[in-house]
């Protein structure tokens, strides 16, 4: 049976230490340097950004460096050190000549450290990284538009976006934890495959049918790698506001709660609808429609004594949704409750009908129940600061979310001969032993969540 802490030599374990994953990366430059010493000077001739700038200009290279890889390099005595930030600390990763010379040389270094890396990932979780090069998919402006004669290839990650696919894939465990075979494609794209899709990254079956995550372009424009490598100033921020940077972490995250929807049948199936329902959503009631829709229940009541319900108007180029007032059965409802033409429904902007919802969304991403459910298992497992907005401000949604990774990690690691569960997600996401004190640990921590005034008499 599988141990949640079980660990490995070059393989990143949940409970490791920041200095185990320092140790990762200095190991995989080790191995990129031995690589090298069989490689000529005059045949080192990487193809990267430095192809693309004039080789006069040193500081425009390493400017062009760093923009794309998101490393800093600092120049001391003639040589140029290299450092990543990653899981809240800086780590060098290795130094070169100063020169336009020294810099190619740090860009196959780093295209070794790429590499190994993502075998790394592969080995330990259930996932595999599309090749660069790979026909992904032929364009489009629409999932449900004809396809353009433009194909989209795969490209080859950044080491700072593995640094942060590992934190998020591994505090997405079991979920993502390896079974013997991948069961999800990872893709980095050259160019969005349906263009009017929003966000950094999208969660779907590629073309071949197997489930997979599209990181978009713009996933680059995302300049951290997890969460705790923001400043602290962002760090503060609720994650509902629309300010708070996204990390690749974060992104990740959100992904894998979207496969594992998928992977606890929840896409249709009743006990998916029951679930979807029990978080605050009814389904349309019009059978004879092609894709099931799902409305959001509000606190007000309609003019028949039931409670109001939302249907999400997505604007295609901006992805903002508006949320219009509806009958289950298509009938706009205006901001009375009475029965109008749809022109004349009630609207409502994301950010108004979070607080008037019936069950209060822990962000304000949550145009469909499988989004909200994807943004709660994040919140649920990213960290103690994100587990308790989402005690605080949804704390039935919590409820749910949280019987449903537990289910997940009994189906992995089994239960204890008196039937209680072997593991528990502490507060801070890491699945730990079910014994006296975490429980204790966690009762607290939910507790002081839900009335953080509350004191306890010595």
């Amino acid at each position: 049976m599988d141990r949640p802490n079980s660990s490995s030599s070059g393989v990143v374990e949940r409970g490791d230490s920041p200095a185990k994953l320092q140790s990762v990366l200095v190991e995989a430059a080790h191995d990129a340097r031995r690589d090298e010493q069989h490689i000529a000077a005059d045949r080192i001739k990487p193809k990267g950004i430095l192809d693309q700038v004039p080789s006069g200009n040193l500081q425009k290279s390493i400017d062009a460096f760093t923009k794309q890889h998101k490393i800093d390099i600092t120049y001391s005595n003639g040589w140029l050190t290299y450092t990543l930030d990653a899981h809240g600390r800086s780590g060098i990763l290795f130094k070169t000549d100063a020169s336009e010379y020294g810099l190619r040389e740090a860009e196959l270094k780093l295209n070794n450290m790429v590499a190994a890396r993502q075998k790394q990932i592969e080995q330990r979780y259930a996932v595999k990284f599309a090749a660069p090069g790979d026909i992904v998919d032929y364009q489009r402006q629409t999932d449900e538009a004809v396809a353009r004669p433009r194909i989209v290839h795969a490209v080859q990650p950044e080491l700072y976006q593995l640094e942060g696919l590992i934190s998020g894939l591994e505090k997405s465990g079991p979920t993502s934890f390896a079974v013997g075979t991948q069961d999800m494609k990872l893709y980095f794209l050259s160019e969005k495959v349906v263009l009017d899709k929003p966000g950094h990254a999208s969660y779907q079956n590629d073309r071949t049918g197997v489930p997979s995550i599209y990181f978009f372009p713009s996933i680059n424009e995302v300049r951290k790698a997890t969460d705790s490598d923001l400043p602290a100033t962002d760090q503060r921020k609720s994650y509902a506001d629309k300010t708070r940077p996204d990390t690749i972490e974060s992104i990740m995250m959100h992904q894998m709660g979207h496969h594992q929807f998928v992977k606890m049948g929840y896409q249709n199936s009743v006990e998916g609808e029951i679930f979807q329902s029990n978080i605050g959503w009814v389904r349309n009631r019009d059978w004879n429609t092609i894709k099931t829709q799902w409305l959001i229940l509000g606190k007000a009541t309609d003019a028949d004594g039931t409670n109001a319900s939302y249907f999400p108007s997505i604007e295609a180029t901006t992805g903002a949704t508006t949320w219009v007032r509806m009958k289950p059965d298509g009938g706009g409802i205006d901001s009375r409750g009475r029965r109008v033409p749809i022109v004349q429904a009630e609207r409502l902007t994301s950010e108004q009908l979070r607080d008037k919802a019936l069950l209060k969304p822990p962000t304000l991403n949550f145009n469909s129940p499988e989004d909200e459910y994807a943004e709660s298992m994040r919140l649920h497992r990213l960290s103690e600061a994100s587990r308790k907005e989402l005690i605080r401000n949804s704390p039935y949604v919590y409820d749910q979310i949280k019987a449903n990774d537990q289910k997940e990690i009994d189906d992995k690691y089994g239960k204890q001969t008196d039937g209680t569960s072997k593991y528990l997600r502490a507060a801070n996401g890491q699945l730990v032993p079910n014994d006296d004190l975490n429980r204790l640990q966690i009762q607290s921590f939910e507790i002081l969540s839900m009335y953080p005034d509350l004191r306890f008499k010595k």
